[in-house]
């Protein structure tokens, strides 16, 4: 169960570096996304923005959010709800 994130799908994973013409596991580089950008595909200039964008997110930081160490104590969902009082 993913708490956070983005999910995507397998199908599109990669789908932009095999439209610039990547073998699978190369690294995208900043050329790769220009290239991208000014492409005349809607699509591509799409999945550019997306790579751009996802270079600036945190990737594998484990993220101690008051969710996460709720769902591992294995509390339920009625102690999220605090009452409070007037």
């Amino acid at each position: 169960m993913a708490l956070h994130g983005i999910h995507i799908k397998p199908s599109h994973r990669g789908k932009f570096a095999r439209a610039v013409g990547k073998k699978p596991g190369e690294p995208i580089t900043t050329a790769d996304i220009k290239k991208g950008e000014n492409s005349s595909s809607a699509t591509e200039r799409k999945e550019a923005n997306f790579a751009k964008v996802a270079r600036t997110w945190k990737h594998g930081e484990k993220k101690n959010t008051r969710a996460k160490r709720m769902y591992e104590k294995g509390t339920n969902t009625k102690s999220f709800h605090v009452k409070r009082s007037k």
